[in-house]
């Protein structure tokens, strides 16, 4: 079952002037199936695998987690996600320090999603460093902004494997994960 009502998916929810550190399995902070919610001023260091994960899944005959909307990352400070460790979570929670993701899991196993799902993201005033991967990677938004970032000495694990997902995108993520900011399969996104 999947709430449609945004009271249901956090609205109005704030996540603010925390401090996660040393995360040796896992994300830093993550949301699934959020609506209206606003993570700022945190500080995120030493995470396994992303510092800050918003996350939607579809998942045939299995939990789903409904697409983000209205969700603002601003004035956070990541420092050193997929980092420390190989991420417990798989590649799905790793693809950058700050991360929108996007994913289908079927009989196939799984897959992108092809949609722009995730509508009116904001992703502002965040400074990353030492990412294992991309500073930012965002994919199927429907509208929102990437901007006013400041990404230090990302991609500081070029080696790290990728797994849980197909072989047939390894070479565009290898490539996407070499940018300060990757944004994949999205439309109307202000960047820089």
């Amino acid at each position: 079952m999947v709430f449609a009502e945004a009271a249901r998916r956090g609205a109005g929810t704030i996540v603010e002037t925390n401090l996660v550190e040393d995360v040796f399995f896992a994300r830093g902070i993550y949301l699934a199936g959020v609506v209206g919610v606003t993570v700022r001023g945190n500080t995120v260091r030493r995470t396994a695998s992303g510092g800050i994960v918003a996350w939607q899944e579809i998942q045939a005959g299995g939990f789903s987690v409904p697409p983000i909307h209205d969700v603002r990352i601003v004035d956070n400070t990541v420092e050193a996600p997929i980092g420390i460790a190989t991420p417990a979570t798989g590649s799905w929670g790793a693809f950058g320090g700050i991360s929108v993701v996007s994913a289908a899991t079927g009989a196939a196993g799984v897959r992108f999603v092809d949609g722009r799902v995730n509508r009116r993201i904001t992703i502002t005033g965040n400074r990353v460093a030492e990412s294992g991967r991309s500073g930012i990677w965002v994919s199927n938004l429907a509208g929102g902004s990437v901007r006013g970032n400041v990404i230090t000495n990302h991609h500081r694990r070029p080696t790290l494997p990728i797994y849980g997902v197909a072989p047939t995108f390894h070479a565009v993520l290898e490539r996407e994960f070499a940018q300060p900011v990757a944004v994949r399969l999205s439309d109307e996104v202000e960047l820089p």
